[in-house]
């Protein structure tokens, strides 16, 4: 048995508060090197696969939130201006 060290990438540093993940990873090297690389390989794929999902959820609900903002600001500036009659005061140049 041979152990390794692994730990987060935003390990603690001098400078900053990071993360405090270490932890340690005992290989046998009787184990089948190929099998690891196939299996690590599928994990890091589903992964990248879950990402890009992701990606594009947060894109269609930043778009979907902007609309609705823009919609409402619209919305929201003629209402007060008909309340308050100074609708036709406006005018689009």
């Amino acid at each position: 048995m041979v152990g390794n060290f692994g730990g987060c990438r935003n390990y603690k540093k001098s400078f900053d508060k990071g993360c405090s993940f270490v932890k340690l990873i005992e290989e046998d090297y009787n184990e089948d090197s190929d099998n690891k690389y196939a299996k690590l390989e599928n994990f890091f794929l589903k992964l990248k696969t879950k990402l890009q999902k992701t990606r594009s959820w947060l894109k269609l609900s930043l778009i979907l939130r902007l609309t609705s903002f823009g919609l409402c600001l619209v919305l929201g500036t003629t209402l007060v201006c008909k309340m308050s009659g100074t609708w036709s005061l406006m005018y689009l140049k």
